[in-house]
C-alpha cells in the first residue's frame, strides 16, 4: 500500500496562477520570514506586555513552554495531514489564523488570554514547515530543489534579522499593541496570497492516501536507510546548530568570557546573524551543483573550524567579527541541504510526513542539547561545550558518509 501512495504522490503537481514555481518559493518564503518576524518580535513586546498586563516570570516561562509543546508535535501532524488535503489551503489559511491571533494577542488583558492566542498561533503556524518545504521541493526540478529550499531558509533568516530594528522602532512611535497587530495584519495578507495564487492539483492521490494506514507508512518510512541516516544526523548536529544552541552558547561566551560589552554583543551578534541569510543562499545552489552529501560534510567540517576559531581569536577586534560571520554562514548553512537531501529520497516514503517528523524532532532535540552544553559549561567552561559542538558536527558527518544518494540529473522534469 504504501507504494500505491508514493505512485499516487507524483501525480502531485504545484504552481502558481501566475509566477510558476518563483511565486511558490517567493510567497512561501515570505510566509516562512513572518512567522519568525512573530518571533523575533515577542522579545521586544515582552517588557512593556509584562509591565501592563503584571505577567511573572513564571507565567511568562510558562506560556513559551505549553505553547512550544503544542507545536512541534503538530508539524508531524500536518505532514500526515499533507497526504491527503490541499497544503495551500493549510498553510494559506494557517498564516491567516495566525495573524489574526498575533492581532488578538494586542487585545489581551490578562495572561488567560494571553495564552490562548499563544496557543492558537502556534497551532496556526504549525504547518510552515512540512507543508511549505513539501510545496518549493514539489514545485522545484531536482537540480534546482537545492536553491528553491535555500531562498525559503535564507527568508526565514531575513525575517530574524530584519525584525529587532523595525519592530523597534514602530513600538516607540505606536506603542506595542499596534506594532503586534501590523504584523498580524501582514500575516493576514499573505495567507490570502497563498490562498488565492498557488495551485496544489493532486488526481488519485487522496485515494491512494487514503488507503495507505499511517503507522505502517510511518514504520516503512523509519526503516528507510537514508531517511534513518540523515534524521539520525540532524540529531547528533543539533549540538552545533539552531537558536536553541549556537545563538544561545555563543552570545554567552562573548558576554561572560571574553567581557564584550553590550553594545559591542547586539552588533556582533548582528554579524553572525547575517552570516545565517548568506549561509543558506550559498550551500543550496551549491549542492545542486556538486551534490548535497558533499555540501554536508563540508559545512560540517567548517562548523569544526569555526568553533575552534571562536576560541582561539579571543576579543580581537578584526579576527572576532571575521569569525563570527563565518560562524553564522557555518551554522544556518546545514538546514536548507539537509531538507533538500530529505526531499531528493522522498520518492520512496512520504515527503510530507518526512518533513514533519524532520521538524518535529527538531523542535524536540534542542532542549537536551542546550541542557547538556549548559552543564558542561558549568563544570568545565566554554572551550568544553564548544568542543562538544565540534564533535556533534563530526557525528552527524560519520552519519552522512553512510548516506546513499541518487545523483542530480539535469534532465528531471520539474513537478
Amino acid at each position: 500500500m504504501a507504494q500505491e501512495h508514493v505512485a499516487a504522490a507524483s501525480s502531485i503537481s504545484v504552481g502558481a496562477k501566475i509566477g510558476g514555481a518563483p511565486m511558490v518559493v517567493g510567497l512561501v518564503s515570505l510566509a516562512h520570514a513572518m512567522s519568525h518576524a512573530y518571533g523575533a518580535l515577542l522579545p521586544l513586546i515582552l517588557p512593556p506586555m509584562q509591565q501592563e498586563l503584571g505577567l511573572s516570570y513564571t507565567q511568562i516561562g510558562l506560556m513559551f513552554t505549553i505553547s512550544n509543546l503544542v507545536w512541534g508535535p503538530l508539524q508531524l501532524g500536518f505532514g500526515i495531514l499533507g497526504r491527503t488535503y490541499s497544503r495551500k489551503l493549510m498553510l494559506g489559511i494557517g498564516h491567516i489564523c495566525q495573524g489574526l491571533s498575533v492581532i488578538g494577542t494586542g487585545l489581551t488583558h490578562s495572561f488567560s488570554e494571553l495564552m490562548a492566542w499563544r496557543i492558537t498561533s502556534r497551532i496556526a503556524d504549525a504547518p510552515q514547515h512540512p507543508i511549505g518545504n513539501a510545496l518549493i521541493s514539489q514545485s522545484f526540478a531536482a537540480e534546482r530543489r537545492g536553491l528553491g529550499l535555500a531562498i525559503n531558509a535564507a527568508g526565514s533568516n531575513l525575517g530574524t534579522v530584519a525584525v529587532p530594528l523595525l519592530g523597534g522602532l514602530l513600538i516607540m512611535s505606536l506603542g506595542w499593541r499596534s506594532t503586534i497587530a501590523i504584523f498580524g495584519l501582514v500575516g493576514v495578507l499573505i495567507g490570502a496570497l497563498i490562498v488565492g495564487l498557488l495551485e496544489d492539483y493532486r488526481s488519485q492521490t487522496k485515494n491512494a492516501a487514503g488507503n495507505t494506514k499511517v503507522g505502517p507508512e510511518l514504520l516503512a518510512l523509519l526503516r528507510q536507510r537514508n531517511a534513518l541516516l540523515l534524521l539520525l544526523s540532524h540529531i547528533l548536529g543539533a549540538g552545533g546548530r539552531g537558536l536553541s544552541v549556537a545563538t544561545l552558547y555563543v552570545p554567552l561566551y562573548l558576554s561572560q568570557s571574553l567581557q564584550v560589552d553590550q553594545i559591542q554583543l547586539g552588533w556582533l551578534l548582528t554579524l553572525m546573524m547575517a552570516g545565517s541569510v548568506v549561509g543558506p543562499l550559498l550551500s543550496g545552489p551549491l549542492s545542486d551543483r556538486i551534490g548535497r552529501k558533499p555540501v554536508l560534510l563540508l559545512d560540517y567540517a567548517f562548523s569544526c573550524v569555526c568553533f575552534a576559531g571562536l576560541l582561539m581569536v579571543g576579543a580581537s577586534p578584526w579576527l572576532l567579527p571575521a569569525v563570527l560571520i563565518l560562524t553564522g554562514i557555518a551554522v544556518y548553512s546545514e538546514g536548507a541541504v539537509m531538507q533538500t537531501a530529505l526531499a531528493d529520497i522522498a520518492d520512496k516514503t512520504s515527503m510530507d510526513m518526512l518533513f514533519g517528523l524532520y521538524f518535529t524532532i527538531g523542535a524536540a532535540i534542542g532542549a537536551p542539547w542546550s541542557v547538556l552544553l549548559g552543564k558542561l559549561v558549568d563544570l568545565y567552561g566554554f572551550p568544553a561545550a564548544f568542543i562538544a559542538m565540534g564533535v556533534s558536527q563530526v557525528l552527524a558527518g560519520l552519519c552522512v558518509c553512510f548516506v546513499q544518494m541518487r545523483p542530480i540529473r539535469a534532465t528531471d522534469p520539474a513537478h
